[in-house]
Formats: C-alpha cells, sequence, structure tokens
C-alpha cells in the first residue's frame, strides 16, 4: 500500500470528486482515479459510489477512512517532527 494513494483517498473523501482532487493535488481526474482504483484491487474492496461525477464512501470505505485516520495523522506528524529535527 503506498502512502501516495492514501493522501489522494483523503483528498478524494474531503473533495467527493476526482476532477477536484486532481485540480487541488496538480495530477490528472485519469489519475487520480486510477491511484484509487488500484487501491480498491488492493484491499479487494469498493471504497466509492460513484455517481454524477460525485463521490460517496462506501460502507467499507467508511471502515477504511475511520481506520486510516489516526495511522495517516501519526505519519503526518513524523514527517512534521523530521522536518523540523533536519533544520
Amino acid at each position: 500500500m503506498d502512502l501516495k494513494k492514501i493522501h489522494y483517498f483523503f483528498k478524494a473523501v474531503e473533495y467527493k470528486s476526482f476532477m477536484q482532487v486532481g485540480i487541488v493535488c496538480h495530477i490528472g481526474q485519469t489519475t487520480m482515479s486510477k491511484y484509487i482504483a488500484v487501491l480498491e484491487q488492493e484491499l479487494q474492496t469498493q471504497l466509492f459510489i460513484r455517481e454524477h461525477r460525485t463521490l460517496t464512501l462506501t460502507k467499507q470505505g467508511k471502515q477504511f477512512y475511520e481506520g486510516m485516520k489516526n495511522i495517516y495523522a501519526s505519519y503526518q506528524t513524523l514527517r512534521s517532527e523530521e522536518r523540523r529535527v533536519g533544520k
């Protein structure tokens, strides 16, 4: 599992649109969609319901989101601390 995919997953939850995430993260919508599709393949479950350019988390997507929140927050904190110590 790639942390970049997790980052994009969280952005997709936040923006509810692959197109919006692509704009914010400076990647193409197709690339963004592929990252999520690969993540879904790795997890062997669908994370989003895709309707009319809007994303909604599935039950499994909500469980994954809740489970990853603390892990991802800890990772972000560690990165910030490493940058600060490295200066």
